[in-house]
C-alpha cells in the first residue's frame, strides 16, 4: 500500500481489521505508528500494554502482568467490535492458517479485512533487529498473545467456546493430540 492512501476506506463505513504481516524488523510497527495513528483506529499492540504495565521495561515480558494485559488486549478488541470500530494489529508471516481464521471470523461479523504486507530486504531486517531500541518488544513475542486475543475475541462475538493457540519453543516436545495441547 502507499504510504500516502489512506488504509480507511471511507466511503462503506464498514469498520476495518487491518493485518499488517512481515518478517522480524520488516517496519510493521513503523508503518503502524505512521499510517494507523488517529482516533480512527484501535492498535493492538501486546508489547505497548506490557510496557505501560511494567514502567517502560520489557524485562520479563509475558510474565509481570500477564493477566492484566491479556484483559486490556481484550478489552480493545471486544470495545471495537461492540462499537464496530476499526482494529490494527501487527502479525508475523509464519502462521498463515491463524491469520486465514481471523480474516475469516472478522469478515463475518462485517469487517473489511486489509492485509497491509510489509516487505524488505533481509540484510535490512538484521541490521535493524541488531539496532533495536532497548524497550522495542518483537512481534516474535507479542504475535501469540494476538493471535490468542483475537481468536477469543472470535469466539465471544461468535458465542463459541474458547480458542488457545499454545506456544511451543524450539527443542521443546510438542504434546500428543488430546493431552494438554
Amino acid at each position: 500500500m502507499d504510504g500516502d492512501q489512506s488504509p480507511r476506506d471511507a466511503d462503506s463505513g464498514q469498520p476495518i481489521l487491518a493485518l499488517v504481516v512481515g518478517v522480524i524488523c520488516s517496519g510493521k510497527t513503523t508503518y503502524i505508528n505512521k499510517n494507523f495513528a488517529s482516533a480512527d483506529w484501535n492498535i493492538l499492540d501486546a508489547g505497548e500494554l506490557f510496557l505501560q504495565l511494567n514502567d517502560g521495561s520489557w524485562r520479563d515480558f509475558g510474565k509481570l502482568h500477564e493477566k492484566m494485559m491479556t484483559e486490556m488486549g481484550m478489552s480493545i478488541i471486544e470495545e471495537a467490535i461492540k462499537r464496530r470500530e476499526n482494529l490494527v494489529v501487527e502479525l508475523l508471516l509464519d502462521r498463515p492458517d491463524h491469520i486465514q481464521e481471523i480474516a475469516r471470523g472478522f469478515d463475518a461479523l462485517g469487517y473489511l479485512v486489509q492485509i497491509h504486507e510489509i516487505d524488505c530486504e533481509l540484510e535490512t531486517a538484521v541490521e535493524r533487529n541488531e539496532n533495536r531500541e532497548e524497550n522495542s518488544i518483537s512481534a516474535y513475542f507479542t504475535e501469540v498473545y494476538h493471535i490468542n486475543w483475537l481468536l477469543e475475541a472470535l469466539a465471544f462475538a461468535e458465542g463459541r467456546i474458547r480458542v488457545t493457540v499454545h506456544e511451543y519453543p524450539p527443542g521443546t516436545a510438542v504434546p500428543a493430540e488430546g493431552k494438554g495441547g
